[in-house]
């Protein structure tokens, strides 16, 4: 208080910043103190802008002087090191006894002028909605003496101040508003408010970017969000009934584009509904997709021909199998022929129509043909029932019963020799010593013979320093039975 008294303004008021700029956040006076930033202490050095008033400082006496420097500088962190009121009360004694007419010998006083700081120079208003308006506030104080006054005025039509000029000696808060009435989803710019003051001038920025959609404003785009409901509903009808994968996923796509915007929309309750919609929907048509898809058709070729001996409704299964998913129901009438692909046990594969679409499935042998009855051709390829003999004309019929046979005049046909299912091969590599990896199984090193199953078989050849070769080899017994791998320094 006294060194105000003195000066007509706070020990503290500057504007500090420094070469390195480790105080130029220091808006406030009450942040210049928090950093014991005593305009005549040690980091005077970090000074920028020093307010004229403290230049008469310098023409009070030392003994002065030094009071205020060990109750600023010494005595900010340690309260002990500030001088007592009986220190300040002999110094101020002593010079005025000394026949001093005042404590301040200067002639006359630099004017008083303001100071201008202020708290905050940036802000970012990001992912606003469209029609909506938000608020910001900043502080203008006069660190300096006397009245601080001047004006504000913005660059953006959206950007708007409460008021367009102030007075102030001490603090002031300015309120700013932004409106994003009649700007278009996605926009993005940049607004200042400029401050011109008797005690400086400043800019602010402020950064704006609208990025969500309200409920009123949806209207907006419907010449979009209609167009895309109207392909996705086109691209679930060829998924569900024709399964024409890329025109379906190309009608989505569209559709996707389209309503893009609608994915910056929010509800009241700041929630977006519109994505999860659509992410159900492609996994919808994903699904529809899926599920009419043929699967792979192992033969699709007619084995042998059967004639229904009776009028018969044949449920078709996916397998053959009583408890296997139906396909269907297939009407098969008396004397009607069918191509069988397959036999297996007491099960027919055939081929059927679904949904306008080929299929295959199985139907119970017993349904088309009578236990008792034999089928023309046998049901698997070229090989015997058990028990049966194939006559010219007459097809299978029954073996006739076996005799005692007489003794052998020749030798027995020796037992045929199971097929080879392993083979072993040789690896060599240039240089030698690499490690031999074969279907991601380390094996070895080279040069190497190993024992490998029949078909193909992935290799990979390793030695530090050199690049990796990789190949698949078959093992059939037959091809190649010796590898040879160069290997290339990395």
């Amino acid at each position: 208080m006294f060194y105000q008294i003195l000066f007509g303004i706070h020990p503290y008021a500057a504007t500090f910043d420094g070469n390195d700029g480790r105080y130029k956040d220091c808006d406030t006076v009450e942040q210049c103190i928090e950093n014991g930033l005593f305009v005549h202490g040690s980091k005077k050095k970090y000074i920028s802008v020093l307010p004229p008033p403290h230049n008469s400082f310098k023409y009070i006496p030392k003994t002065l002087q030094s009071l205020f420097v060990r109750a600023f500088e010494n005595g900010h962190s340690d309260p002990q090191k500030r001088p007592s009121i009986d220190e300040w009360g002999k110094t101020i004694y002593e010079i005025v006894k000394d026949n001093r007419q005042t404590i301040l010998q200067v002639s006359p006083l630099p004017p008083v002028t303001p100071n201008f700081v202020i708290s905050r120079t940036n802000f970012d208003f990001s992912n606003l909605m469209v029609g909506s308006t938000a608020s910001g506030s900043f502080s203008i104080s006069n660190t300096g003496g006397g009245t601080l006054s001047g004006t504000l005025k913005t660059n953006k039509k959206w950007l708007k101040v409460t008021q367009s000029n102030f007075d102030t000696s001490r603090n002031k808060d300015i309120t700013f508003y932004i409106d994003t009435t009649g700007l278009p989803f996605g926009f993005k710019d940049t607004g200042t408010i400029e401050i011109q003051s008797n005690g400086g001038n400043k800019v602010i920025t402020v950064n704006l970017s609208v990025e969500k959609i309200s409920a009123s404003a949806l209207s907006r785009f419907r010449w979009q969000f209609i167009p895309a409901i109207v392909l996705i509903l086109a691209s679930l009808t060829y998924a569900i009934g024709r399964s024409f994968v890329p025109l379906a996923l190309i009608l989505f796509g569209l559709g996707f584009v389209l309503s893009k915007p609608l994915f910056r929309y929010q509800s009241s309750s700041g929630k977006n509904l519109i994505v999860p919609i659509w992410v159900i929907a492609f996994l919808f048509i994903m699904i529809a997709i899926a599920k009419n898809e043929s699967p792979p058709q192992e033969s699709s070729r007619v084995q042998f021909t059967v004639k229904a001996y009776k009028d018969v409704n044949a449920k078709v299964r996916t397998w053959p199998s009583g408890s296997a998913d139906s396909l269907g129901i297939l009407t098969i009438r008396k004397g009607e022929t069918l191509g069988i692909l397959e036999a297996d046990g007491d099960w027919y594969k055939i081929k059927v129509i679904v949904n306008g679409r080929d299929k295959v499935g199985w139907i119970y042998k017993s349904l088309v043909v009578p236990s008792e009855s034999k089928s023309e051709v046998p049901p698997k390829k070229s090989i015997a029932p058990y028990g049966y003999d194939m006559v010219p004309g007459k097809g299978w019929v029954p073996s006739p019963a076996p005799t005692t046979p007489a003794a052998p005049s020749q030798k027995a046909t020796p037992p045929r020799q199971p097929e080879q299912t392993s083979f072993t091969i040789k690896i060599q590599s240039s240089p030698s010593g690499a490690t031999v990896r074969v279907d991601k199984k380390t094996r070895g090193t080279t040069p190497l013979s190993i024992v490998l199953e029949k078909g193909s078989h992935g290799i990979a050849i390793e030695k530090e320093g050199y690049e990796i070769k990789w190949d698949i080899i078959d093992v059939d017994g037959h091809g190649k039975k010796e590898f040879y791998f160069a290997l290339e320094r990395e």
